[in-house]
């Protein structure tokens, strides 16, 4: 049996760990279909506070409520962030020179003021975990944000990720990988979300003629799974893009994560896929702590408005950004 051990260091404020369900709903504004389901919630729920208090009494970090704490861990997260079976064949991308890497500053925030914080999970509907839509997220995101640094976009702009999981003629929801869907977006136009949005199905809309475009993609590019920090720095200062990375997410504590330097023993059992958009060092009781800042997309209410600040030891992987409109 494989374990995980993590260890959040740092602290914020967080939510109070004695609301009552209630409360909570009113906090998150949670509407129900029905009693069954606000009774079901409300076990979830409890569970939750359960944890939170023991490991907030009993360890030095804290995790706290958020859109999520309403939703079964166990079964429903194993379903959803099942492991992607990664194809030999999937697409390698462009070839990326790097420029000299030796004088890269220390700290480095790529510029995210105005984006949205998209929420996947549609405010912690189980509807989300039928299948594990990260992949579109986390590439519509990043696409946004490179277009930002380069001028492309307004901050204000929003694209969609149903587009994505509708038309890029993956067989299976939970094979999704931002590879190809990277790929699709170098041979047709990105959609604005506001013109095709997330609407919780599989169905496609496979003519998008007439729909108003944000633009297109030139090119994608890779870093090797053994990427040194310096590469990785690299690609955020110099070539001012966000990088996707696969992690393994299955933990309460992920799920839960409020604030700190978050460091995990990883299985790599399961996928998700974030976004690195800065780094930098943040010293603890007179010790260094290296962080990656990285984009989630579970909405506001989880970590720091959406951020995580992830330890630099932790075990990512599967680095692909866009480099070229």
């Amino acid at each position: 049996m494989k374990f995980l051990i993590f260890l959040v260091i740092g602290f914020s404020s967080v939510f109070s760990q004695n609301v009552t369900w209630e409360e909570y709903k009113k906090m998150f504004g949670k509407i129900y279909t029905d009693s069954l389901e606000d009774s079901v919630r409300k076990v979830y729920f409890t569970n939750q506070i359960s944890f939170m208090n023991m490991h907030n009494k009993e360890t030095t970090f804290k995790v706290g409520l958020n859109s999520l704490s309403d939703c079964g861990f166990g079964y429903n997260f194993n379903y959803c962030f099942r492991n992607v079976e990664w194809s030999t064949d999937f697409p390698k991308g462009s070839p990326i020179e790097m420029d000299n890497t030796e004088n890269l500053p220390e700290s480095f925030e790529l510029d995210t003021s105005g984006v949205e914080i998209t929420d996947q999970t549609n405010n912690g509907n189980l509807t989300f975990m039928k299948c594990n839509y990260g992949w579109a997220f986390a590439v519509a995101k990043a696409v946004e944000i490179f277009g930002i640094q380069h001028s492309n976009y307004p901050n204000t702009v929003s694209l969609s990720a149903q587009q994505l999981i509708d038309c890029w003629g993956n067989d299976n929801c939970f094979t999704g990988i931002p590879h190809k869907a990277f790929e699709y977006l170098t041979n047709y136009q990105q959609l604005l979300y506001s013109a095709y949005n997330y609407k919780y199905n599989d169905f496609c809309v496979q003519d998008i003629s007439g729909y108003p475009e944000a633009g297109s993609l030139r090119k994608f590019s890779i870093l090797d799974d053994k990427a040194k920090e310096e590469d990785i720095k690299a690609v955020l200062y110099l070539k001012r893009a966000p990088i996707i990375f696969e992690i393994d997410p299955y933990s309460e504590f992920f799920m839960n994560y409020k604030s700190g330097i978050f460091s995990s023993t990883i299985t790599n059992s399961h996928s998700h896929f974030m976004l690195i958009v800065g780094y930098g060092t943040e010293t603890i009781k007179a010790v260094k702590y290296p962080y990656w800042k990285v984009l989630n997309t579970w909405g506001p209410t989880w970590g720091e408005n959406g951020y995580m600040k992830l330890s630099r030891t932790n075990f990512i992987k599967k680095f692909v950004f866009p480099s070229e409109y």
